[in-house]
């Protein structure tokens, strides 16, 4: 994440990572970006994303704010 940040000049504060899983989360929390957990299989992840979605559907919203 911080080489993708850092190569493709992303400012962190408006860069995504969204995953299905807690590594990915992990690795975004990290980078210090905004993290957006897919949660298909409704398990609880002990990071804290910024947002949880159960539906691809959902992130449209999340994007329109």
């Amino acid at each position: 994440m911080n080489y993708l940040c850092d190569r493709y000049q992303l400012d962190r504060a408006k860069t995504v990572m969204i995953g299905d899983r807690a590594l990915d989360i992990e690795a975004g929390i990290n980078a210090g970006l905004q993290t957006v957990y897919f949660d298909v299989d409704c398990l609880l992840i002990a990071a804290q994303p910024t947002v949880t979605i159960t539906d691809l559907s959902m992130l449209i919203d999340y994007f329109n704010k």
